[in-house]
Formats: structure tokens, sequence, C-alpha cells
């Protein structure tokens, strides 16, 4: 990119009317570095002169000189200060800036303004090539928003696949642990019905005995009772005295 050079290497504005000798030697000082590539040492020369010189060609000159040293953001509070000097030639420059900081629609305003003071080659040229490439980082910024929401779609949409998925193995379990087999659910039921029968016969049988035949009924559901719990170990044999065994009434049970 092209930069308009220092002013104070052309006729003096009016602010250097009133310049003294020292001042002039400091000018010329300036002058030398700028061509060695010395910017530091432009700089120094150029802000000495702020006392004794106002004139908006020195910070236009100063904002020059950081341009060239790449510190575009110290650049551009310069060509702020620098109003007063040929306009096109400050919006050209700060264009320029704007667009090596990487703040392109600045740029793009810039440049815009400095084509309508006065027509350039390169300015024109410039902002066409900026107005490209915002072109290209609007639609870069687009795709990436696109994928962006896509990717949050899919995200979604696998996370409701996976709770969906959770809760249909839930329910399988859930149904497994309540459903029976044909098998057992027959075993139970003929289980079921076989002591509703007994228990049916039981009550029949008991209704037409005498009470004496009742009696008898009961001390046999009491013996086979008992037989029961000997088989299965709940409860310990009995066993008699060796002596002279008590005789036991008819009507003491061993339980």
């Amino acid at each position: 990119m092209r930069l308009s050079t220092l002013l104070l290497l052309g006729v003096f504005g009016l602010g250097f009317a009133q310049a003294g000798i020292l001042d002039f030697k400091d000018i010329e000082k300036a002058k030398e570095a700028y061509k060695k590539k010395n910017y530091d040492a432009t700089i120094a020369h150029l802000n000495s002169l702020k006392d004794s010189i106002k004139d908006p060609a020195l910070e236009y000159d100063i904002a020059n000189a950081y341009y060239k040293k790449g510190k575009y953001e110290e650049a551009l509070k310069h060509y702020e200060k620098a109003k007063g000097v040929d306009e096109a030639d400050r919006l050209y420059n700060t264009g320029n800036a704007y667009a090596n900081s990487g703040d392109i629609e600045s740029a793009i305003d810039a440049y815009e303004q400095s084509l309508k003071i006065r027509d350039d080659e390169d300015a024109r040229k410039n902002l066409e090539i900026l107005k490209q490439k915002k072109k290209e980082q609007d639609q870069q910024n687009q795709d990436q928003k696109d994928q962006k929401n896509q990717d949050e779609k899919n995200q979604s949409k696998q996370n409701q696949e996976k709770q969906d998925q959770q809760n249909q193995d839930q329910k399988k379990n859930d149904n497994a642990s309540q459903k029976k087999t044909p098998k057992q659910d027959k075993k139970e039921s003929s289980e079921d019905q076989k002591k509703s029968e007994n228990k049916n016969q039981e009550k029949k049988d008991t209704k037409s005995m005498t009470p004496k035949e009742k009696q008898e009924a009961l001390s046999k559901k009491q013996i086979k009772h008992l037989m029961d719990k000997l088989k299965s170990k709940e409860m310990p044999t009995m066993m008699y005295e060796s002596g002279n065994p008590k005789e036991r009434e008819d009507d003491e049970k061993p339980w």
C-alpha cells in the first residue's frame, strides 16, 4: 500500500513560520532518520518539536513514522489529530492503517471518504480488494454459524434418540420383570385351583359329619400336622423316661 510521505519534506505550512533554527535542525534530523528507516529516532525528533510548532502536519508525520514501524494503533491516534492536512491523503493513510490492523469495515469507510474528496487509483484498488475480502469473511462467518447451528441440532437429536432408547430399554426391563411365562401361570393357577377344591371339599365333608366324626377328623388332622413337622425336623422327637413312664391320659396332646 502506498503511503503519503512526510509533509515536512515539502513546503512548510504557516505553523512553521515561527520555528527557530534549532527546530529546523530537528526537522532535518527527523528527515534523515526517516530515510534511514530509523523510525524511533524520527518520532523522537518530531515529538521534540511539539512545544514550538503547532501544525497538524507534525502529527501527520509522527503517524506515518508509527505506521512504518507497524504500530498501527498509535498511527491511527496521530492521524486523528492531523485533521487540517490534505484530507484525501489523511483518510487514505488512515484506511491503510485500519486495513493492516484487521479492521476491514473501518478501512473501507476511510477509503470511500477519501475517494469522495479526490479520485485515486490506489485508493480504488485497495477499496475493491477489501470489499471482496469482507464478502469472503461474511460468507465464512455465515458458514460457521450455519455449521454451528447444524451441529447443535445433530447433538440435540442424538441426545433425544439416546433418551428414547433408554426409555424403551427401561420399559422392556419393567415388562420382563412383571411378565410371567405361560408355564408359570398355568402351574400357579393349577395349584390355586387344587387348594381351593380341597378347601371346599373339607368344608363340604365337615358339614355332613356328626360331632364325633368331626372330632376324629380334627384329631387326624392334628396328627398329620405333627408328623409333617417331625419329618421336616422343625421340632425334636419326644423321648419318654426309661423308669416308670407316666401313662398319658387319653385327651393329653403330645405337642
